[in-house]
């Protein structure tokens, strides 16, 4: 998932999407199986992302969140 062969490089482009889809899944499926409610979600803890890449990323993630039904999850971004 890494975009060079450094351990603490940033994601592969390429990798953004899933991610995010990983993410939004994750939380509707907490709230439809568990019935534990989300407010806010992240996306920079881990992997490491281009300041583009965050942009795109966040983009993404609101989209795929509200495909799922999850309109009022937060999302939380760096400010770095």
């Amino acid at each position: 998932m890494r975009s060079s062969e450094r351990v603490d490089g940033p994601i592969n482009d390429a990798e953004v999407e899933s991610f995010v889809t990983l993410i939004a899944e994750g939380i509707r499926q907490l709230r439809d199986e568990d019935g534990i409610v989300i407010h806010a979600t992240g996306i920079e803890n881990e992997p490491d992302m281009t300041p583009q890449q965050v942009v795109r990323a966040v983009v993404r993630l609101r989209a795929e969140l509200d495909k799922r039904g999850l309109t009022t999850v937060k999302i939380i971004a760096s400010e770095a």
